[in-house]
């Protein structure tokens, strides 16, 4: 809920409720006014019973919140999600960072300034090849992103979204706590995303793999291909067969990698494909 506390006073005020009264038998005047600055996030509990006296359920306040900032947000929105959807391309990438870059100058929207970080570290990365040392040089420009959602309780589907794509640019214990907080918020509150679990679980897999973790990637490919099994995403069931070969490295690997890389090539992820090869290449000159 990164703008939970702008669009909160934007719904209060519009509703002619009084900060006290919002506040009777639930919180604190001071907590209100606290939220609504931006100062405190609630929990997640809190946050629904704030919007329950209101009369806002929890998917009319994420409708809401794509719809405070017009248009434009919503756009935003939209491109980011497709493009991760989608085999976009670098032309899209720096729309999507130039609208986000826009909308951050004109409104302060910090979600929008996490997509643009996000977008532009993505951006860096197509443009190189994954190693450690080039993930460790652009952490500093995420830093702001996790700064802002370490102190929020709940994540919104674009926070989710966000922080999936930007795992690889964390420290390992912080993308696991990342990881875990993800999995725990999926479950409660966006049941039907619930194969964004598979892609975080993927995307940590390959920071333990980057970061010559020999024993655990096993352990949590093992984990991570039966999340994306479960969730039926069977192309990050692949990618985990994939990891699993080139790790073992056994005589044959050749043979079985380009066969997995084929079906997901059927699939029609050709973009999760290019990026295979690179990470393969990168996994075996370590």
């Amino acid at each position: 809920m990164t703008e939970f506390g702008k669009l909160l006073k934007y719904l209060r005020t519009s509703r002619q409720v009084t900060q006290s009264q919002l506040a009777h038998n639930l919180i604190s005047r001071d907590t209100v006014v606290r939220i609504e600055n931006k100062h405190q996030s609630p929990s997640f509990e809190t946050g629904a019973e704030i919007l329950e006296k209101l009369g806002i359920s929890l998917s009319d306040f994420d409708k809401q919140r794509a719809a405070y900032n017009p248009n434009s947000f919503s756009e935003l929105s939209q491109l980011f999600l497709y493009q991760l959807s989608s085999s976009g391309d670098h032309q899209t990438l720096k729309r999507i960072k130039e609208l986000a870059r826009k909308i951050y100058q004109e409104d302060e929207n910090s979600t929008a300034r996490n997509i643009m970080l996000a977008v532009e570290a993505m951006m860096k990365i197509d443009d190189d090849n994954f190693d450690v040392q080039k993930l460790k040089s652009l952490r500093c420009l995420l830093k702001p992103v996790w700064k802002d959602l370490s102190k929020i309780d709940e994540w919104c589907m674009l926070d989710l979204r966000i922080l999936d794509t930007s795992l690889f640019f964390f420290e390992l214990e912080t993308a696991r706590e990342i990881m875990h907080h993800a999995f725990r918020i999926i479950d409660k509150k966006y049941p039907t995303l619930a194969g964004l679990k598979a892609a975080f679980s993927a995307n940590y897999c390959y920071l333990l793999i980057l970061n010559q973790k020999i024993k655990a990637p096993f352990l949590e490919l093992a984990e991570s291909r039966k999340i994306a099994s479960q969730t039926g995403r069977y192309d990050l069931v692949l990618v985990a067969d994939i990891r699993r070969i080139v790790l073992e490295h056994l005589p044959d690997y050749k043979i079985k990698v380009n066969h997995k890389l084929a079906i997901l090539n059927d699939l029609g992820a050709q973009k999760l494909v290019i990026s295979l090869r690179k990470e393969i290449n990168t996994i075996l000159a370590r």
